[in-house]
């Protein structure tokens, strides 16, 4: 019995439990195997770790266009800032600072830095620094005009010049203040009417055979390098002797140095030093060489051995000449005249 139970153990066949026959056995079901495109646990998950990157990249792609377009922005608005500071002003000087002139008269000061072209030419001095000449006498003064400022106007007061108080070759402003960023503009008195016209005025209607200008003591400039200066400095006297050329261009046209002061006695001699004028008088002599003009250098026959201003031919206050003072001047423009 017990090798037949046996025997149908390891059997494919079994009984049907009917006559003993005996029938296949049914095959073994098979477990189902998970679908492969299903998508398990830890395949979801590795998906959902593309998407975050992918969202994350998006996000820095959008900040990195929102940062660029703002930089963008802020170039454009300091380019056109940039412009818009550098317009020229208008001749409107309402508003404008006021300054002191060295000679304690005060002014409203030109704010417009911009700088005119020259387009005088004429016929180039053989030197442009006058020269030693004989006494050329009176009748050599008699032939110029003197355009300036305080400096200049003491020729009225000490009645050096024929005429006197009444003289016609003395052109300043009513009071006798003038500075070179504002002479280009500003009216003098015509002394042969009393009325005040601008200097190109004057120019056209006397059409004086020479004219001396003394310009530069006073000077105004909101800018502060020292070579944007020098270069407003040049273009205003171009501008003023440009305008002066254009109304009468057979007038000869010599500029003559600024005068030393006595350092120790004039009292704005802190910001109007020796040095200062010094340097100015070089801004001056090369305005004449590029505009082939004459240049007077006067202030070396003023200069004592500390190159301050002789103290004797100045009136006290340090700067401006006495009686003395002018005839000195005179005697130096007749012994250094225009060539033939």
């Amino acid at each position: 019995m017990q090798n037949k139970h046996h025997s149908q153990r390891g059997s494919p066949y079994r009984s049907s439990g009917k006559n003993g026959q005996r029938r296949p056995a049914p095959p073994n079901i098979q477990r189902r195997r998970p679908n492969s495109n299903r998508p398990n646990g830890r395949q979801s998950g590795h998906n959902n770790g593309h998407n975050n990157d992918n969202g994350d990249l998006l996000f820095y792609i959008i900040i990195g266009l929102i940062a660029a377009i703002f930089i963008s922005l802020v170039i454009i608005f300091s380019i056109v800032s940039t412009r818009i500071s550098y317009r020229k002003p208008t001749d409107d000087t309402s508003g404008q600072p006021q300054i002191t002139n060295g000679d304690d008269s005060t002014t409203t000061s030109d704010s417009s830095d911009t700088l005119p072209e020259d387009t005088t030419q004429a016929p180039k001095p053989k030197s442009t620094i006058l020269q030693k000449t004989p006494d050329m006498g009176e009748e050599y003064i008699d032939r110029i005009v003197f355009l300036g400022d305080s400096t200049t106007n003491g020729m009225k007061r000490y009645q050096v010049l024929p005429g006197g108080r009444d003289t016609t070759q003395v052109w300043t402003p009513d009071g006798g203040t003038m500075t070179i960023n504002e002479s280009a503009k500003m009216k003098i008195v015509y002394p042969e009417t009393g009325e005040e016209i601008y200097i190109h005025e004057a120019a056209a209607r006397k059409k004086s055979d020479i004219l001396v200008i003394t310009l530069g003591h006073n000077f105004y400039s909101k800018v502060t390098d020292k070579e944007k200066i020098e270069l407003y400095f040049k273009a205003e006297y171009k501008k003023l002797i440009g305008s002066i050329k254009e109304a009468s261009p057979d007038t000869k046209i010599i500029l003559q140095s600024i005068f030393p002061i006595v350092t120790s006695v004039y009292k704005h001699s802190k910001t109007i030093s020796n040095e200062v004028i010094n340097e100015r008088n070089s801004w001056i002599l090369d305005v004449a060489e590029e505009m082939n003009l004459y240049y007077l250098d006067t202030a070396s026959y003023f200069k004592d051995e500390n190159g301050d201003m002789i103290e004797k031919y100045t009136n006290g206050d340090g700067c401006h000449f006495n009686a003395d003072g002018y005839r000195r001047e005179l005697e130096y423009i007749r012994t250094h005249a225009l060539p033939d």
